[in-house]
């Protein structure tokens, strides 16, 4: 890169012609210093020099535009920027520096992905004046700024990380002035999810308005993969209580979050996520992950279930029946959805939830934690009584009387909970079966062979 700014300087240098002795000499303009009438007045007379030099639109300078357009695909936002803004010569920043199709390509492109279309107009308070070249020029100035803003932020934003609530308020401000720089939401979004995951940092975050941020984030963006991905990962970590963390048995409250609830707040939002990327396993297991969580409180569980959460989390079950993740996040979803609520009304959908969690347990019988899932959806579906005709199937006995025998001795909440539903569901006797079972490790081999095989292929 160095050779290529010094073959700059050298052939602008050797190939100015007498009638650009003058403009060379002259330094470039700093402009945040200058008065709007004192930037009108050079960009008029530098104008006027263009028409009487032809010979400088003839130098080799006048190819590089392209390749340096070319050169900062190649490199990070901040030295990108710093090319298009070396002081080399003033041929340079006519060509380099004050070409708005360079800083257009910088900030509709990775990692930015502003919109083109929002890029074309000045921003300075003298535009009405400016016409042909000097427009172009003032325009080119604009992005340039609004290039640096976006540098700035990020930079910011990885700078002080010791200082949590200094770099979540950013992440905060950040997401609100840039709503439509991708780049940027996608950074702010990284940046929280990490920061998340410590306590004292998500006491701050649940107390601002990064909630808000993240489902307007998701709104936007509704059609990038990556957003919606850690957006619902954000999310996740904000709906966690505090002193909670994943898998365990929620005590206390679950943190007041106001932007989950309401049109297009967080529970709408991702509905629609799952709607519409219904083909997608990765983000329909974030997606059920997400609900874990919102359903921790009474009142956006009832929410989730009039907006149609469980058919929707049945319907990822189904479609993606062989990924062991949306099984696994669906199952954790299902735990806190289907325990009985204060009126004691029957679940909804019962057999159906019956069917999906006894299928991904027979499927993915060799994992622990998903089993350990599946128990307890079984055990919250057994403690309403309306629901014990679909839970009354052979299969819903086999398969915890096989998850109680295999991981009697290593996972006691599940031998807890496997055990409790079989006596409530099948008596005393479904437990005497697996005393006189639980020593036989070829019957228990045997056994699980069945089973599986009994499992629907995945197509």
């Amino acid at each position: 890169m160095g050779s290529l700014l010094a073959r700059i300087r050298w052939e602008d240098a050797s190939c100015a012609s007498v009638n650009t002795v003058e403009t060379l000499s002259q330094e470039p303009p700093k402009r945040q210093m200058c008065s709007p009438g004192m930037r009108n007045r050079f960009w008029e007379r530098a104008e006027s020099h263009g028409r009487d030099a032809p010979n400088m639109a003839r130098t080799p300078l006048s190819d590089y535009p392209e390749l340096l357009g070319m050169v900062t695909q190649f490199l990070d936002p901040s030295e990108s920027h710093m090319l298009l803004s070396a002081p080399l010569c003033w041929s340079y920043y006519l060509q380099a520096t004050c070409n708005s199709n360079l800083w257009k390509q910088l900030c509709s492109s990775n990692p930015w992905h502003l919109p083109r279309e929002s890029l074309s107009a000045c921003q300075c308070s003298c535009r009405a004046h400016h016409t042909g070249l000097a427009l172009d020029r003032c325009l080119a100035y604009s992005l340039q700024t609004k290039h640096r803003s976006f540098v700035q932020c990020v930079r910011c934003l990885h700078s002080n990380e010791a200082d949590r609530a200094f770099t979540l308020n950013h992440v905060c401000r950040s997401m609100a002035a840039f709503k439509d720089v991708l780049g940027i939401q996608i950074e702010c979004l990284e940046a929280a999810t990490k920061l998340l995951e410590i306590e004292e940092a998500r006491a701050i975050a649940q107390a601002s308005d990064l909630t808000h941020h993240v489902v307007v984030c998701l709104n936007h963006f509704r059609s990038h993969m990556r957003v919606q991905s850690i957006g619902l990962h954000t999310l996740v970590l904000l709906a966690r209580p505090l002193g909670g963390r994943e898998g365990s048995v929620h005590i206390g409250y679950a943190p007041a979050l106001p932007a989950l609830e309401g049109p297009r707040g967080g529970i709408d939002t991702v509905m629609a996520v799952m709607d519409k990327w219904i083909e997608d396993p990765d983000i329909q297991a974030m997606a059920c992950w997400s609900l874990v969580n919102f359903a921790l409180s009474n009142a956006r569980k009832l929410l989730l279930l009039k907006n149609g959460s469980l058919a929707r989390v049945l319907r990822a079950m189904k479609r993606h029946a062989c990924d062991r993740e949306v099984q696994f996040r669906a199952l954790f979803a299902l735990i806190n959805l289907v325990v009985p609520g204060r009126t004691g009304a029957p679940c909804e959908a019962a057999e159906a939830v019956v069917e999906c969690a006894v299928c991904a347990m027979e499927r993915f019988i060799d994992d622990q934690r998903l089993m350990n899932r599946g128990c307890l959806v079984l055990q919250n579906l057994s403690l309403n009584d309306f629901n014990r005709a679909a839970l009354s199937h052979p299969r819903v006995r086999d398969v915890l009387q096989l998850a109680a025998i295999h991981y009697a001795q290593r996972d006691l909440m599940l031998q807890q909970s496997a055990r409790a539903t079989l006596i409530r569901l099948f008596g005393v006797r479904a437990v005497s079966w697996l005393q006189e079972h639980g020593a036989s490790g070829r019957s228990m081999q045997r056994a699980m062979h069945e089973h599986t095989e009994q499992a629907a292929p995945c197509s």
